[in-house]
Parts: structure tokens; C-alpha cells; sequence
């Protein structure tokens, strides 16, 4: 889901959480006829499971984003993630003194706006933070004043970094694209990751992927598969490893092949690396 789409859910997830916690105020501090207090208790179990619905799709994706981070997380999504755990606990300690201890209930008015605290904060490190920088969000493109700040080695530390949010490297070294097309798909990308990426990470990011593309042109087949090779050893191996001692290390195709599939397992991830990018890695390692 993209950040506005993200932004605007947390959005109604803050008025139903206000709406709800406004109508129990209501109920306990001015109750009205029976009709009307039956209307807004409707209304307030409504916006409140509406509220958890949402709250709980927002932790599903949260933590699918998470899991994908590769690198050091910031303060602010610490910060929120802190709170959204402990939202938990809040809200189901809420239901079940609702629907099973009846003789605590007078206790659930507190449980409102410390929730609704919860709902204020979370929102505005998310939507406030996107809404807040949203005009800073512009295509980027490289001109011949970047020069001085472009750096390989710092753009190839972004791709790995960022890239693999959402797809696996192999599929971005695969790719074979201009540098118009670079900038493209980059942009493309970083719209959806907005507005956590800057724009001197995209510059960096293009022109890691377009200087390579040059260098990969003209290349026969075993060169490229080589070329990937190295690529995979350096963004896969060296998460475990230092990339001295994978170079240093002498062994042969059984060897090799026994210690990669050792090294998938200690991942955790069957799918750490494809089929075909294990072959070229175990390739390269045989003869580097």
C-alpha cells in the first residue's frame, strides 16, 4: 500500500477513535432518553470496531515493512512501532473486561482516551510526519552539477539497503535499463517508500545502477553471469560474513555448494536466494 493510501487510513483511525471516545464521554457524563443513549451506543461500538479493525490492519502492514528494514531503524519508527505494541495489550485488556467482567466496567471510561492518546500519537508520527513532508516529495534526476557529491560505493550501499524492501536484489541487477530508465524506476520506487528516502539517496541510487549497466554492456554471457555472481556474494554473504574471508575461503564445487546451502538454512529464509542465483554464486565462489 502506497503512503497517502497508509496516511489516510490512519487518518479515519484517529476519527473513529475520537468519535468513539467522544460518545462514551456522552453516555457517562450527560446520558440522554433511552432512544438516544441506545443510538450512541450503537454508534460507539461501530466507530470503536472499526477502530480495531483498522488498527490492526496498520500493525499487519507495519510489520511486514519492518521485517524488510536492512538497515539501523530511525528514532521516530521506533517510537512508533513502541507504541503500537503497547496499544495492544490496551485494547485487549479493554475487551475482555467489556465482555467478561461486567463488574469492571466503570473502569473502561479511563481505557477511551488513553487509547485515544495512543491513536494521536501514532497518527501523527505517520500521517502527520507524510502530510508534513509530502511537498518535498519531486522526481529526481542526476545533472552534471551532482558530480562532486556521487559516490559508487555509497549508491551500491543504498540499493542494497533500500531496494530489497519489497523485491530481491537479483531482480535489480537483472534489470537491464538506460539511465533514463533508472531514473524512472527509481523514482517509481522511492514514491512508494515517500517520504523516507531523500533525494541525495536517489541520485546516489542512480547513478550506482546506470554507471553499472555501462560497465555490464558488451559483456558475453559467462561475464555477466560472473558479474552477477560477485553482485550476489557481496549483497547476500557479507550480511554473515566478511567479504575477506568469503574471498579468502578455497573449496571446491561440493564444498561450495554444501556451505551455501548451510548458510540459506542459517537465514531462516528457504527463498533467501532463487535457484538460478544460487548456481551463479556457487559458480563465482568456485572461480574466483
Amino acid at each position: 500500500m502506497s503512503p497517502l493510501f497508509n496516511s489516510s487510513i490512519a487518518i479515519i483511525f484517529l476519527i473513529c477513535g475520537i468519535a468513539a471516545t467522544f460518545i462514551m464521554l456522552e453516555l457517562r457524563g450527560a446520558p440522554k432518553d433511552r432512544s438516544i443513549n441506545a443510538t450512541l451506543i450503537k454508534l460507539h461500538k461501530i466507530f470503536g470496531w472499526i477502530f480495531m479493525g483498522i488498527f490492526l490492519l496498520l500493525l499487519i502492514v507495519m510489520i511486514i515493512k519492518v521485517s524488510g528494514y536492512k538497515e539501523e531503524i530511525s528514532s521516530r519508527i521506533s517510537f512508533h512501532i513502541v507504541l503500537s505494541l503497547a496499544l495492544i495489550p490496551l485494547l485487549g485488556i479493554k475487551i475482555i473486561i467489556a465482555r467478561r467482567y461486567p463488574r469492571l466496567s466503570q473502569y473502561l471510561i479511563a481505557f477511551g482516551p488513553i487509547a485515544l492518546a495512543f491513536a494521536v500519537a501514532l497518527t501523527g508520527l505517520t500521517a502527520g510526519y507524510y502530510f508534513m513532508h509530502s511537498s518535498d516529495i519531486k522526481y529526481v534526476s542526476l545533472t552534471g552539477s551532482d558530480s562532486k557529491i556521487l559516490d559508487e560505493n555509497l549508491g551500491r550501499q543504498v540499493v542494497n539497503q533500500r531496494c530489497n524492501k519489497c523485491h530481491t536484489l537479483e531482480r535489480v541487477y537483472r534489470a537491464v535499463k538506460s539511465e533514463e530508465g533508472w531514473t524512472s524506476t527509481i523514482n517509481r520506487m522511492a514514491s512508494l517508500d515517500a517520504p523516507n528516502i531523500s533525494s541525495f539517496d536517489i541520485k546516489q541510487s542512480i547513478h550506482f545502477l546506470a554507471n553499472r549497466q555501462k560497465m555490464l554492456k558488451g559483456k558475453d554471457e559467462s561475464q555477466l553471469n560472473k558479474a552477477f555472481g560477485k553482485t550476489i556474494m557481496e549483497t547476500k554473504c557479507t550480511s554473515c560474513h566478511s567479504l575477506e574471508r568469503i574471498v579468502q575461503a578455497k573449496k571446491g564445487k561440493e564444498k561450495w555448494e554444501s556451505t551455501v546451502k548451510r548458510m540459506i538454512k542459517y537465514s531462516g529464509n528457504p527463498e533467501y536466494l532463487t535457484k538460478k542465483a544460487k548456481g551463479e554464486l556457487i559458480e563465482y565462489l568456485i572461480n574466483k
